[in-house]
């Protein structure tokens, strides 16, 4: 799994929408070329500027897939994601409510 990170000032969902076509075209026809690839989506901080597109795949495949979207990534960066021990029954909080 590969986080790909880009600082996109004046980001906004629209934006995003956008890049996202672009992202699952390019994905679509590296898995046609034969990469084993998949987008699993996006990350976006706005107050940040930033956002964070999630790939399973390969780094070279993640990185010609984020240069074809037009992705103004900073950096590709290798990650995993884990899994809670025990799942919890407990309720997510109300957001504001913390």
């Amino acid at each position: 799994m590969h986080l790909v990170e880009c600082y996109w000032p004046d980001i906004t969902d629209a934006k995003l929408t956008a890049a996202t076509q672009r992202v699952e075209e390019a994905t679509s026809a590296a898995r046609i070329a034969g990469a084993e690839i998949a987008y699993l989506g996006a990350f976006l901080m706005p107050e940040e500027e930033t956002v964070f597109c999630v790939f399973d795949g390969l780094e070279d495949d993640v990185r010609a897939i984020s240069v074809e979207a037009r992705l103004p990534f900073e950096r590709v960066v290798a990650s995993r994601w884990l899994e809670p021990k025990t799942p919890t029954d407990t309720p997510s909080p109300v957001p504001g409510s913390l």
